[in-house]
Formats: C-alpha cells, structure tokens, sequence
C-alpha cells in the first residue's frame, strides 16, 4: 500500500512540470492597427471656434453650448497637437477686442465735455464693474484653458501666463494708449478726492476705493505713481490743516487731533491701502502738523501742560517730537520750564526794598514773606513729585530730563543762598515733631525721602546740618519727637549726604538721652537712700556731663555732651532755693560717679509742672523755668515792678520782658500798661479772677519758638564753621601748588568749597592766612602768594 501511494505522487508532479514549460516557451505579439486613425480636416479649425465660442459666452455671460469638461478636453487635444500658439494668439486677439470695447465706452463717457460732472462720479464705479469682470472672466478662461498655461506658457520664456496676458492688455488700453490716458489720470484724482473726503469727515464706498486701489496695484501704479500722488497731496492737506488748527485749538486738543489722524491713516492702510503707505503717510503728518510747529507748540502749551499735570498729553507730545527728532527743544523748554517755576517758589513774596512806601509796609511785608517761606518746601516737593511723575509716565523716564531737573533745580534753588536749607530742615522738624501724628509712618518716610531728594540739590548743606542739629536738640530735650526710629531713619539719610562725621555727632547726641535715663535712675536711687521718698515734677538741662534730682522734687536732668550739642546760655539764674539744692546734691553725685568732669547747668530749655493754688480753683501749669522762677517770686508779694523781678531772678532781660509778656498773655500776670512794651517801671500783678476750664493749662513757652536772635545766632555759627572750611581749602591748595596767583587762588576755592562762598570772604580769610604767617605775599609782586611751611 505504501508503494502504490508514492508512485502516484510522483506521476502528478511531473505533469505540472511539464505544463510550466510549455507556458514558459509561449511568447507576446503586438499587432498594428489595420486602419490607422485620422483627425477630420476641420477639427483644428472647429475646436478653435467652439472655444473661442466658449470665450464669448463668458465675457457675454451665458452659458456655454458645451460642457466645461468637453471645452477642456478640446484645449487639452489643441495642446497635445501643438497647436499651443494658436490658441493663445486667438485668445491674445479675443481679450483685446473685449477689453477695447470696454474702456472705450469708459473713454466716451469721461471724454464727454456735456457730461463730465455726472462723469466725475461715476469714473470709480464703471472702472470697479470693469475690474471685477475682468476678473471673473479671466478666472472662467483660465480654468478652460487650463492645459494651455501648463503647456505652451511653460515652455515658451517670452509668453505671459493667461493672468498676466489679462492684466498686461488691461494695462495697455487703461494707461499705454494715448486715446485713453486721461482714464487713469481722473481715476487717480477721484481717488485722491475721496480720500480726502473721508478726512474731512465724510462718509466714503470704502470697498470701492479698496477695489480700485487693487486695481492700481495690479496695473503696477501703485508705488511709483498713486502712492508718489498720494504722498503729495496728504502733505498739501496737512500742512493746510496744521497752520489753521494751531492757531484755533489748545495744544492738547490740537496733539489729540494729531493722534487721531495718525490712527485713522492707519485704519485707512488696514481697510484699502498698501501697508508699507502708513509710513509715508505717518510722515507727511507728524513733517506738517509737528515739525514745522514744534516750537510753537512748546511755547504756546507746556507750560500748562506740566502745571496741570496732562499726562496723557505729555506723553503725546513727547512721542511726537521724538518721531521728528525734535527731543532738543523739548528739553530746553522743560528745563526752562523746571528753572522758572521753581524761581517762583523759592522767590515768592520778596520784594525790592528802596521806596520811602515800602518802608512803611516793612513789617506787612515781613509777615507776608513768612507766610510764603513757610509754604516753600511743601511746594518744592509738590512740584518734584510732579516733575518725576511726568519723567517716567511721559517721557520714557529718559535720563537726559533727569538731569535737567537736577540743572535746573541746582541753579535756582540756590538763589537764596542760605534760606531753602533753613527751611528744609524746618520743614523736617515740623514732620518729626509731635505734630505730624496725624500721618501713618510711611507717609512720613516718604515725605523725608522728597525732602532728602531735593536736599540733594542744596550748595549750602552746612545750613541745614546747623539748623537741623538745632532743632534735634529741641525734640530730644523737650521730648517733642513723633517718632525715633523716624528720627533714625532721618539721620542714616542725612550720612548718605553729609557723611559719617555729622552723623555720628546726632547719633551722639541719642546716646546723650539714653545714658541721662540711666544716670536719673541712679540719682534716683541715690535719693531714696539719703532723703527717703518726696516728689515734685521739675526738669532742667545741663550743659555738661550730668543727670537727675531729689528731695521731694523729682529731677528728670539730660546731661549733654559739650561738642555734640548746640551752645547753650549757661549764666546762672536765681533758682528757688529747693531746686539749687537738688541741683548741688546733683553735682556732688555726678563728681562722684564721673570723676574729672564738670557740669555748667543751663536753663532756657528746662521746664516744670507747677501746682498753683487760684481763687477759682487748682491748677497744674506747665511752665518754662524762666516763667516759673518768676511766679514762685509771687508767693512773697502780689504786686513787682519789672526791674525788682529783674534783681531777684537775674534773669537776661530780654529773655525776662517775653517770659513776662508770655504770662500777661495767659491772663495769669495783669500788666498795668497795655501793649507789648515793657519799661523797667513796668507793674506786674497776679490775676486773682484766673480762671480756665482746664485742670493741666500749658503756658505759651516763648523762648521754645525760634526767634530773630536765635537765628543771627544759628547763621553766625554758620559764618564761623564756613571760615574753618575756607582756611583748610586756602591751606590745602597752596600747601599742593606751593605759590599761585591770586585769581588762580579764589578760582580754586570757589571750585573746591561745597558752599556758594563769597570772593570777599574768601579774600578776608587769605588775609587772616597770611597775617597768621600761612602764606605771604611776593615781594615784587602783591597779587602772587606764596605757601609758608
């Protein structure tokens, strides 16, 4: 059985090999056709007319007799028969007589002398029916003629593609040919009247001026003769409308005009024209109506710009000028402007003396001016503030105008040489005092933060540094002050600017306060020890190294290092003997705890609270020592003469006539003579009918608020340091240069000093130098000195 199945296996096998074979040896024969195919005579000719029919239709608008697939077969055959040229001739031939036929009835229309208005308005429309026809036409033909472009235009270099046949010929009735040039020039001055239509605010067929706009650009006018056209007429029309509307409108309405013209030729560049034309025309506007009134512009409104604060307006202008690169102007006017403004702060109320009238409107006009002082630093921080909010909001914080400021503020806040840093440091004193509570303590750092920017500005620092010294002290003894770390706050402020040795001298005069609270608890504890426990309020100052008080009177004593603090008037008075015996226990103690020092006790700063006993009831006054060692005398007698409280207080009598008047004033002292005189003979009397609702009365303490001498005191300081400062610098330069002549000599004072010194003072201290065997002169020649070592 297996022998069977194998051999039947192999039978079929080699069958299939063997019809392979005979698959294998059969081979393929191709035949010729027996009749071989033939176009008819007339299918060139007739496949010409039906597409050319086709053509017709489409520029007649009908539907063509034969399909869209039949009409691009036949081209597709045209074209596989080379008969490329042929039909782009016919087609060349057919487009030309169509679009002649066209313009020509656009040519008759305008040409038409009877009817040239009705022919003005209706040149757009009939050119826009045009465009859009031809467009659509030459769409239509292209898809039918499709083959042809990809053929013959292909591979012939000198023919146009069946778009740019259109446009070429369009371009040659509407501008080459004579017969119609005036087409183009009327389209182009329509154009251009609509335009200009729209700026003065009339409504326009935007889509039409967008149509043939288009139109121009495809006919290659655009930029060499629309956009040159344009250009011209838009600078006419603004240079037009800038004469006229600088003189009508205010500067921000005329800048606001400016900026919405520039927006609307943007809308304009985005609705119908070319994108790269907003340039031309941002420039005929910003040449027209900027530029040529640029100066007339800053003279006529940035003065009230900058006065009334006219952000938005600033940053126009700004951005304005800079486009036409007139920043320079702008800059000397806003530096003129910052120079005469701040002279009218700085300057406001003085007068010129001379007339015998002003004479006797001395004392008004001092008042006046007071007033005016008192207002100038508020002022001059306002309008910084103003001047760095119009800087970094309106122009670009660009540095130049920051140093402007400081130029210009340099220049006039030092035309009162001295007057602006006495009235700063003021102005500090105010803001630190009790005073300024009502403001949060940010506010009160910002506000020294302005007045240490203009601080900045100051020649005369030493002013300040004296005064503000002077005006610490007060804070510190009188226990005036709103704040400590303000105070601290101020014066890390005022080393950035005046350096480490004056500040350190105010730093010095805290560690005063601080070690006078300790030395008062020690003498404090001292007393107890001595006398055992009895109180009364007092406080005196002394001028020394010294602090506290005892018995029944409680000292509260500052104990103030000589060269840190203000001098002080250290004349002794006549004390109430309680009080001088506190202050020789005091004495004895600080020698003790202090040993080598010595204290000298001043008395114009010390104060008291006094019980005092009236018809009317009790009261605690708060009084000057001066005021009362004067109303203890009163326990005695109800009735002095000014001269006996003279004797008995030995008090100066100047400071006595205000102590005096400052108590007539309270109503507590009666003074026979009315006014403010007060003669030797003067009588003083206690009121008995003193009456007040309050149970603590404060009296007005007079010698606290500064007065006229105290000032010529402070300036006078001021004058003395200054002569220091000129010696060192005189010394300091001819110790370097050995010899020089006098005019070399004050040019390099007045060059080093860091104060606006005067040549008459720097002459007198050369002067002193050389009498002082400093310096001499030359022996052959006076004006040349010589450094001796």
């Amino acid at each position: 059985m297996q022998m069977k199945a194998n051999n039947s296996n192999s039978s079929v096998l080699d069958a299939n090999k063997s019809r392979r074979k005979k698959k294998m040896n059969k081979k393929m024969v191709i035949k010729q056709f027996k009749v071989q195919p033939k176009l008819s005579s007339t299918f060139e000719s007739d496949t010409v007319d039906k597409l050319m029919s086709a053509v017709t239709d489409i520029y007649a608008k009908r539907s063509a007799e034969c399909s869209f697939e039949e009409l691009y077969r036949s081209c597709h055959s045209l074209c596989t028969l080379n008969k490329g040229k042929l039909i782009y001739d016919k087609l060349y031939a057919r487009c030309d007589a169509h679009l002649q036929q066209m313009i020509a009835s656009v040519s008759i229309s305008v040409a038409d002398p009877r009817r040239m208005d009705h022919s003005q308005v209706n040149l757009l429309p009939q050119l826009q029916s045009i465009w859009n026809n031809h467009r659509r036409e030459m769409d239509a033909i292209r898809q039918v003629f499709l083959m042809l472009d990809r053929t013959y235009v292909r591979q012939e270099t000198n023919v146009k593609s069946l778009w740019q046949m259109g446009i070429v010929l369009l371009k040659q009735h509407v501008l080459q040919r004579a017969q119609n040039a005036f087409i183009a020039e009327n389209m182009l001055a329509n154009l251009l009247r609509l335009i200009e239509s729209e700026r003065n605010g009339e409504e326009i067929d935007r889509e039409l001026v967008k149509t043939m706009v288009m139109m121009i650009a495809h006919l290659g006018i655009y930029k060499s003769t629309f956009e040159k056209a344009l250009v011209a007429a838009s600078n006419a029309y603004y240079q037009s409308e800038g004469h006229k509307l600088i003189e009508t409108l205010t500067v921000p309405d005329y800048l606001q005009h400016v900026m919405k013209r520039l927006e609307d030729e943007h809308a304009r560049c985005v609705h119908y024209l070319d994108h790269k034309t907003q340039r031309h025309l941002s420039i005929a506007i910003e040449q027209q109506m900027m530029y040529t009134h640029a100066q007339r512009i800053l003279d006529k409104g940035l003065v009230s710009m900058c006065d009334e604060l006219l952000i938005a307006d600033l940053r126009h202008l700004y951005a304005l000028l800079k486009s036409v690169h007139k920043i320079t102007p702008l800059k000397h006017a806003f530096y003129e402007y910052c120079k005469q403004r701040g002279l009218e702060i700085v300057n406001a109320g003085l007068h010129e003396a001379g007339g015998q009238e002003e004479q006797k409107q001395q004392q008004q006009q001092q008042q006046q001016q007071a007033k005016h002082d008192k207002e100038m630093i508020p002022k001059l921080l306002a309008f910084k503030k103003n001047l760095d909010t119009i800087i970094s909001q309106s122009f670009q914080g660009h540095s130049d105008f920051r140093k402007i400021i400081r130029n210009s503020w340099e220049n006039f806040i030092n035309q009162r040489q001295n007057k602006p840093a006495e009235l700063m440091a003021k102005f500090v004193d105010h803001q630190l005092q009790t005073g300024a509570r009502g403001t949060s303590e940010q506010e009160l750092e910002d506000t020294l933060a302005r007045v240490m920017d203009i601080f900045r500005f100051v020649n005369g620092k030493d002013v300040f540094q004296a005064f503000y010294k002077k005006d610490l002290a007060k804070r510190l003894l009188l226990n005036t002050s709103a704040s400590e770390d303000a105070e601290k706050s101020m014066i890390n402020r005022i080393r950035k600017e005046c350096g480490q040795s004056y500040a350190s001298n105010l730093e010095n005069m805290f560690k005063d306060i601080d070690i006078s609270q300790d030395l008062n608890e020690k003498f404090r504890a001292h007393w107890k020890t001595t006398h055992g426990d009895k109180h009364v309020d007092d406080d005196h100052n002394v001028n020394g190294d010294g602090d506290s008080g005892g018995g029944d009177i409680e000292f509260n004593i500052h104990v103030l290092t000589s060269g840190c603090w203000p001098t002080y008037n250290t004349q002794p008075i006549v004390l109430p003997s309680s009080i001088q015996s506190r202050m020789s226990e005091f004495s004895k103690f600080y020698v003790r705890v202090n040993n080598g020092r010595k204290l000298n006790w001043t008395a114009p700063l010390s104060h008291c609270i006094m019980a005092a006993n009236f018809p009317k009831g009790r009261k605690e006054l708060v009084l000057s020592a001066f005021q009362a060692c004067v109303l203890m005398l009163f326990n005695r007698c109800n009735k002095y003469k000014f001269i006996e409280l003279y004797q008995a207080t030995k008090i100066d009598k100047s400071e006595l006539r205000k102590t005096m008047l400052s108590l007539v004033k309270a109503n507590i002292l009666l003074k026979k003579n009315k006014g403010m005189e007060c003669a030797d003979d003067e009588e003083f009397k206690l009121n008995a009918k003193y009456e007040n609702r309050l149970r603590r009365v404060k009296v007005n303490q007079i010698q606290i608020v500064e007065t006229k001498q105290e000032l010529i005191k402070t300036s006078n300081k001021i004058y003395l340091d200054r002569q220091y400062q000129i010696d060192a610098c005189v010394v300091r330069v001819m110790k370097a240069r050995k010899e020089l002549v006098h005019q070399q000599l004050m040019a390099e004072c007045l060059k080093q000093l860091r104060f606006d010194a005067e040549p008459k003072q720097i002459k007198k201290r050369i002067e002193a130098l050389i009498e002082n065997d400093y310096l001499e002169r030359d022996a052959n020649n006076n004006t040349l000195y010589h450094y001796k070592a």
